[in-house]
């Protein structure tokens, strides 16, 4: 099964999106892809047994919500994953046409609305217009999407309001940090 994890704002190490999600798919045989923007530009390089898709990195946010959207979508187009799922409000529309293609899943990782509203660069008098059309648009798409996850219980609760089978899905340490090694792996003891 191939799963492809969608983003045009983390970078391609994330903690969240790639260290714990897409190498844990790919440490259980899924065939995972990560569509990312980097400072490599386009190219193609696997990592952790992750294929990672770059994109070429935005320099401003015209270029996020314009440039780097439209590569991300059509590198997902191409990928024909059987499950896509995106980690960025901006990136609804990429995932509502792909639904038509494969099960397309949201992750939340912050409340939308409250984020518009404390953002310096957008001009007073607009925060709670774009807050509230955001915050619409983002409820059209969750209900329309095969699934929705949060990153935490607080985004998790408010997207029930749309939908009650939202997951929570937190962002608990990756335990393989703590195995001990085995004895094959420690060091010899030296002579001295």
């Amino acid at each position: 099964m191939r799963v492809a994890h969608l983003t045009t704002v983390h970078p391609q190490d994330d903690t969240r999106i790639f260290q714990r999600m897409c190498r844990s798919l790919a440490d259980h045989g899924y065939d995972t892809h990560l569509v990312v923007p980097t400072a490599r530009g386009e190219s193609e390089y696997t990592l952790h047994g992750v294929h990672i898709h770059s994109v070429k990195l935005p320099r401003n946010r015209r270029e996020r919500f314009g440039q780097a959207r439209r590569d991300v979508a059509r590198v997902a187009a191409k990928l024909q994953a059987d499950i896509y799922h995106f980690h960025d409000p901006e990136l609804m529309r990429v995932g509502l046409g792909l639904r038509h293609q494969a099960r397309v899943i949201y992750d939340a990782h912050e409340d939308v609305a409250t984020d518009i509203l404390i953002k310096a660069w957008i001009p007073s008098p607009l925060r709670r217009v774009i807050a509230a059309a955001a915050t619409a648009f983002e409820a059209y798409g969750c209900r329309r999407l095969a699934g929705v996850v949060a990153a935490g219980e607080d985004i998790a609760e408010r997207l029930r309001t749309i939908r009650p089978d939202v997951t929570c899905i937190r962002n608990y340490p990756d335990l393989r940090a703590f195995e001990r090694p085995t004895d094959d792996e420690l060091p010899a003891p030296s002579d001295e």
